[in-house]
Parts: structure tokens; C-alpha cells; sequence
């Protein structure tokens, strides 16, 4: 058994040692990782600065060293303390004790030399850290003051590249807003050509359709002169054969007048040879039938006068009645324009139907119109635009749509019917759903009060991709009352 004395001194000594290893152990590690960062700053894998880097390293020298001064102090102690019981341990230790304690004095001695000059070595890295870090902050102020100057001339350049940038923006802008309102007034000029175009086309159908019309009025209206002439000249015959007759009957008259006179005359004078034998009363015989000759013969003058007159009467009775035919065409023809006018305004007729020609697989969205009705079945006055799938509403007034959609998918999907009005307005005027339970087919009919310019079309409610329509869907609209047009009178009187 070892005396307790001594184990507990070298148990002492041990523990020293111990600690000191540890205290090394931790110090090498920290030692290897401050190397293993500057390896790596070498080799490029840290992004640190040369600054950054020289002073940590620095940073890190410095305190091993104070760390390894500060172990050499704690040995220090530690080999003092000891000393202090190892003359009362060499009392009652043998020979060989005090052997072995001479070897452990002189590693000791060779410990604390080592210390010296890892003392030695920390003041001289001290003096050198101290210029290191003057020369570190006169780098510092450099560094600070270039880095001012490279900002302030790199603002500087920026600024100037930034009013460049800002310069050409605005000739970027000015430019595009040249282009846009180029732009803007080449498609009004095109919309003005093709609205003026159609607008020819419109006009040159219509004024085909007034002669067309003129012609049939005109050929009616030849039909009653040739009937008004026919009746005129069958009046003109009549008057001629009453004239006629008129001298037909005063030649006749005046031949009984003349044959009656003669024949009297003779009586008178056979009567006259004879009654100058007979009494005074045949005389008077003789007077009375003279009288009686006299009004005979003046009567039949009346009865010439007569009808003399009657002739003049009825032929200012046909003139006049010429005339008033004459008056009453002027009507006529007053009336038939009139007539024309107002059958051409109730020729304008405003409709359309519109049909899917074929099965269609589209992709619809909802902020577009729907286009797929592609076969114009009645478009009259070309209201309906097939390309942009929008009705322009010719004149106000009540009109009455009616739509049908079959198509041919697995979801729900709602179809609404907007109408935009000249000042930009829109609103949601009717819907319509398609609905799987009803075979895909849905059908609706409304009628809308539009004013004149209005625009009405149908857009889906959202975004449908790959929906097959089928060519039975259709869209169509009819002009119910214009607020235009008033009720045609026909007054013949």
C-alpha cells in the first residue's frame, strides 16, 4: 500500500494535469477551426472580406495567446501549491519517492520554460497585433474614405444614368402615346370606311328596293290613267255622239219645221181659195188653225232650244267632271307618294337569325362575346355581326329574342345576355343556364326594350374550356313596335 499522503499528492498532480490537458485540448480545437477558416477564406468557399478575415484571425491569435498565458499562470499556481506540500510529503517518503519527485521538477522546469517563452512570444505578438491594428484602422480609413468617394461617384454616375433612363422613358412614352393615338385615328378611319361602306351598301339596297317599289306604284298608277283615259275617252265618245244627235235632231226639226210650213202653206192657199167662197166663219176656222200651226211651230223651236242648251249643259258637265278627274289625279298621285313613303318605312323591317352551322369545340371566356353562331340564316339590314357575335339595335322600340343552346358537356355553365348602351354602360339584362340534367339543352325567349345604337351580345359567366356546341343552337331577334314610326292611315277620300 502506498501511503495515503502520497497518493493524494500525485492524485493532486494528476488532476493538474488533467486540467491542463483539457484547457490544450479545447485550445487546440479552437486553434484548428480558426485555421480551417482561413484555409477556407484561401480557397474561395467564404465570402468574407480581406478585413473581415484579417481581423478575425487576428481576433483569434490574440486571445489563444492570452489563453495560453493564462494556462501557464494556473500552472504556475498549481506547481507553487504543490511545492508547498512536498516537503512534509519528502519527511516520510524513501529515496526512490524523492527521485521520482525530481523528475517531475524537472519537467516542470521544462513546462515553465516553454511558458516563458510562449510568454515571450505573446508579448512580442501583442506588440505586433497593437501596429497590426493601427495599420487595420489606418486600412479601415482608407477603405471608408474610397468607399465614400466610389459611392459618391457611383451615385453620382447613377443619377446621371438614372435622368438618361428617365429621358428616354419619356421619349419611350411620348413616342407610344404618338403611336396609340396614330393608332386610334387609323382604326376610326377604318371604322368610318366600314361603317360608310355599309352604310352605301344599306343605302344603295334600300334605294333598290324604293324603285322597285316606284316601279310597282307606277305601273299601278299607269294602270288607273290608262282607266282614267279609256274613261275619258268613252265620255269624249259619248259627248261626241250627243253633239251628234244634238245635229241630227235641230236637222230634223228643222226639216218637219220646213215640211210642215210648206204643207200649211199649201192648205192655206187651197184652204184660202176655198174659204173665200165660204162664210167668215170658215175664216175664222182658218185663223184658229193657223194659231194652232204657230204654236205648234213654236214649240218645236222651244223643244230645239232644249235641248240645244241640255248638249251645252252636259258638255260643261263632262269638262267639269275632266277637270275634277284631272284634280283627283294630282290627288292620287299626291296620295300614292305619301303611300310609297310610308310603304317604305314598313318595309324596314328589323330581324335576324342566326344558326351554328356545325358542331364546334371551343374554349370560351368570360370576357368575350360568344361567336359561335357562324351562318346567318335572316340578317335583315345586316344588324347582326357574325365575326364579333353583336347586335347593333338599328331604332329604338320593343323586340323580342329568343335563344337556344345544345351543348354537348359534363358541367353546369350559365350564359348571360348584357346590353351596352352609347355611353359605355353595360348591365346584365337575362341569363340562361346549361344544366346536365336537361340533355344540355336550354332554350329561353324575352323581350327587350333597346334604344337606338344599343349593342347586345352573350358572354359566358366564367372561363369554359373545350365545350363542344352542336348546329342546332341558334339566336334570333325580331322588331316587335318601333317608337319611330307612326300608324299608317290610307286615306282615299
Amino acid at each position: 500500500m502506498r501511503p495515503a499522503k502520497q497518493v493524494k499528492a500525485v492524485r493532486a498532480q494528476l488532476e493538474v494535469l488533467e486540467d491542463l490537458k483539457v484547457q490544450i485540448d479545447g485550445l487546440l480545437g479552437n486553434i484548428s477551426h480558426v485555421i480551417q477558416v482561413g484555409e477556407s477564406w484561401i480557397g474561395e468557399s467564404d465570402n468574407k472580406t480581406f478585413t473581415d478575415i484579417y481581423q478575425f484571425l487576428a481576433f483569434q491569435t490574440a486571445e489563444c495567446i492570452s489563453k495560453c498565458s493564462s494556462i501557464a499562470n494556473e500552472s504556475k499556481d498549481a506547481c507553487q501549491s504543490a511545492d508547498t506540500t512536498e516537503p512534509s510529503v519528502k519527511e516520510n517518503t524513501p529515496v526512490t519517492v524523492s527521485a521520482f519527485a525530481l523528475q517531475g521538477d524537472r519537467e516542470l522546469s521544462k513546462l515553465m520554460l516553454r511558458f516563458e517563452s510562449i510568454e515571450n512570444s505573446v508579448t512580442s505578438n501583442s506588440n505586433k497585433i497593437k501596429t497590426l491594428n493601427q495599420r487595420i484602422e489606418e486600412q479601415e480609413r482608407y477603405l471608408n474614405e474610397s468607399t465614400l468617394k466610389a459611392l459618391e461617384e457611383m451615385d453620382k454616375t447613377n443619377a446621371k444614368k438614372y435622368e438618361q433612363i428617365i429621358e428616354e422613358l419619356h421619349a419611350a412614352s411620348s413616342f407610344m402615346s404618338n403611336l396609340q393615338k396614330e393608332t386610334e385615328s387609323l382604326s376610326q378611319k377604318m371604322n368610318e370606311r366600314v361603317i360608310t361602306a355599309c352604310q352605301q351598301e344599306q343605302r344603295e339596297s334600300n334605294r333598290v328596293a324604293e324603285v322597285n317599289e316606284m316601279k310597282l306604284e307606277i305601273s299601278k298608277t299607269t294602270e288607273s290613267l290608262s282607266n282614267l283615259t279609256s274613261l275619258y275617252d268613252a265620255l269624249s265618245c259619248q259627248v261626241k255622239g250627243t253633239n251628234g244627235k244634238i245635229s241630227e235632231l235641230n236637222i230634223s226639226v228643222e226639216k218637219i219645221t220646213l215640211n210642215n210650213q210648206g204643207k200649211t202653206a199649201q192648205i192655206m192657199e187651197e184652204n184660202r181659195k176655198d174659204r173665200e167662197e165660204k162664210t167668215r166663219n170658215q175664216t175664222d176656222d182658218t185663223e184658229d188653225t193657223l194659231q194652232s200651226t204657230n204654236d205648234l211651230f213654236l214649240e218645236k223651236g222651244a223643244c230645239k232650244s232644249t235641248t240645244a242648251s241640255d248638249s251645252s249643259v252636259l258638255a260643261t258637265t263632262l269638262k267639269r267632271s275632266m277637270d275634277e278627274q284631272k284634280l283627283k289625279y294630282k290627288h292620287y298621285d299626291k296620295k300614292i307618294n305619301k303611300l310609297s313613303e310610308k310603304i317604305t318605312q314598313m318595309n324596314e323591317c328589323v330581324s335576324f337569325h342566326v344558326e351554328v352551322e356545325s358542331d364546334r369545340t371551343l374554349n370560351l371566356r368570360a370576357a368575350r362575346n360568344f361567336t359561335c353562331f357562324n351562318e346567318d340564316i335572316t340578317n335583315e339590314g345586316k344588324h347582326f355581326d357574325v365575326e364579333t357575335g353583336t347586335f347593333s339595335v338599328p331604332c329604338s322600340g320593343l323586340y323580342l329574342f329568343s335563344l337556344m343552346l345544345d351543348i354537348d358537356n359534363d358541367e353546369e355553365m350559365e350564359f348571360n345576355i348584357y346590353v351596352k348602351s352609347k355611353n359605355d354602360e353595360e348591365h346584365n339584362c337575362h341569363y340562361t343556364y346549361v344544366i346536365e340534367d336537361d340533355h344540355n339543352i336550354t332554350s329561353v325567349v324575352f323581350p327587350l326594350n333597346l334604344s337606338k345604337d344599343d349593342e347586345v351580345y352573350i358572354r359566358p359567366e366564367e372561363d369554359y374550356f373545350h365545350v363542344n356546341v352542336r348546329s342546332k343552337s341558334y339566336f334570333s331577334c325580331i322588331l316587335i313596335k318601333s317608337l319611330k314610326k307612326k300608324a299608317l292611315t290610307f286615306d282615299f277620300c
